[in-house]
């Protein structure tokens, strides 16, 4: 076993694909689909890693990933993990087909990077989606409120803030709805 410490471990870790705070961290998405800016209020030491593309890890076959991943630590050998998917629409296919594999991809790519900084556990895993559009929630139009079978397991996944990731069960998600500025903030 390694026995370097944990700040010695995240040295090793290329600067330019982390970010380190224990008061404010900023999550901008930029693409257009998906643009916006997520102020994330931290009481922690929190990490936030950047994959995407060529920095998720690239022998994963779930190359897709989140906008954000925020480590939370607790102890020096504990964290929260916070996995952040921003979408301008959500929609029974934007959240089946997009928004959970991204969890999923964010979720085992946040695992190995724990593994690399000596971190073996963590508390818990809460997926925030941040969106401008709900066509899903049955108070909306076009929503999918009335569907059955998978669908009916997904729109109560979207309405009752629990979703199934990998083995992750009931797993917390929060949604988070957009100002007209496409602005919001998550307090951690």
């Amino acid at each position: 076993m390694l026995t370097e410490s944990f700040e010695e471990r995240l040295k090793w870790i290329d600067p330019n694909h982390y970010e380190r705070s224990s008061k404010l961290i900023v999550v901008e998405e930029a693409k257009e689909d998906g643009k916006a800016t997520i102020f994330c209020e931290v009481n922690n030491d929190v990490i936030k890693m950047k994959f995407e593309g060529k920095t998720s890890i690239q022998y994963l076959n779930r190359r897709n990933v989140a906008d954000a991943v925020l480590f939370e630590f607790i102890t020096p050998e504990s964290v929260r993990l916070h996995i952040i998917e921003c979408t301008r629409t959500v929609k029974m296919d934007t959240w089946n087909d997009k928004i959970k594999p991204q969890f999923e991809g964010a979720l085992l790519n946040a695992l190995a990077f724990m593994g690399i900084l000596g971190v073996y556990h963590f508390q818990d895993v809460i997926f925030y989606t941040v969106y401008q559009n709900d066509k899903l929630s049955p108070d909306t139009k076009n929503s999918a409120s009335l569907r059955t079978g998978i669908q009916a397991k997904s729109l109560s996944e979207w309405l009752d803030g629990k979703v199934s990731i990998l083995s992750r069960e009931d797993a917390c998600h929060i949604k988070c709805e957009l100002d007209d500025n496409r602005e919001t903030i998550i307090t951690i």
